[in-house]
């Protein structure tokens, strides 16, 4: 922690494509909870847990980090969470107290095909994107924010076109969605 104070979130990323697991197991979660990532949650809050356990042993008292988390990469077929809609509420809600992610975890949430951040953001909330077809980009947001409040953003602020050339990814986003996001923390 001296050494690289900085250094303190890994995170569990996929493949850049849309496949998802389709064992006996990982369906049964996604029938039970609701979504793909509901094996994803599991294995990073039980991981959560274990490395927690190992860091407040005496004998790794130098490596404990009071801030680590671990963070799950929400993206493609992963990026719905395992949420209920409360319509009396008006607010997302898990879909089981399992699928809260531990404090030291979090999400890294990815979210390509939800609409243009730019104009969908407030003006159209629903853009009808994503692997569930229902949920845009502030939802999607809003769902996991149920579920965590440590989310991290994979912003798209990149020149694909000429990856070394300078992008104006500040200006890119306003500052209605900057205040939003940062509300979620």
């Amino acid at each position: 922690p001296s050494e690289y104070p900085d250094s303190n979130v890994i995170t569990f990323t996929m493949e850049d494509n849309f496949n998802i697991c389709n064992c006996y197991h990982c369906k049964l979660d996604e029938e039970t909870y609701g979504a793909t990532s509901a094996s994803l949650i599991k294995f990073v809050n039980e991981v959560g847990r274990r490395v927690k356990a190992w860091s407040l042993l005496e004998e790794n008292a130098e490596y404990y980090r009071p801030n680590f988390q671990i963070i799950y990469f929400a993206y493609n077929g992963y990026v719905d969470a395992p949420v209920k809609y409360n319509e009396s509420k008006k607010v997302y809600e898990p879909s089981h107290p399992s699928m809260v992610l531990e404090d030291n975890t979090g999400v890294y949430l990815a979210i390509i095909d939800r609409g243009d951040f730019q104009f969908d953001f407030f003006n159209n909330p629903i853009s009808n994107g994503g692997y569930s077809g229902n949920m845009g980009i502030k939802e999607t947001i809003d769902s996991w924010g149920s579920l965590t409040n440590s989310i991290y953003l994979w912003l798209y602020q990149t020149n694909f076109a000429l990856y070394p050339y300078f992008y104006d990814s500040f200006s890119f986003y306003n500052q209605p969605f900057y205040n939003y996001i940062s509300s979620k923390g």
